[in-house]
């Protein structure tokens, strides 16, 4: 991602109703406003990356009461630097995709653990 930009996050195969934190970590930013699950177990929600953020390797970290929490690497760069490049957003796009079908699938197998148990 790039500084100054943003990183929008799409959840599913939660439970209807439920909510999940989020903060970005090397330098703590808080995401507020994450609205709570749909009824389809869906949550959309955008990462404001500030124009001043540390370039470099960063962790946002998703977490949901009752369940383990999930770390997902981001990496920000100077502002215009992947305009430049133009081949690695669509990379970043595809890790994020990734990571969030993982994060999706964690919270299903967790949720129907606790539900079976």
């Amino acid at each position: 991602m790039e500084q100054g930009g943003t990183l929008t996050v799409e959840l599913s195969g939660l439970t209807p109703g439920q909510t999940v934190s989020a903060t970005l970590f090397s330098d703590p930013i808080v995401v507020d406003a994450i609205p709570t699950a749909n009824a389809q177990g869906e949550i959309t929600f955008i990462v404001g990356i500030p124009a001043d953020f540390d370039t470099g390797a960063h962790t946002l970290v998703l977490e949901s009461e009752g369940y383990e929490s999930v770390e997902i690497p981001v990496t920000v760069v100077a502002a215009g630097s992947l305009a430049a490049t133009g081949a690695e957003m669509p990379w970043g796009l595809a890790l994020i995709a990734a990571f969030l079908v993982v994060i999706g699938g964690t919270f299903a197998v967790t949720r129907r653990r606790t539900t079976t148990a």
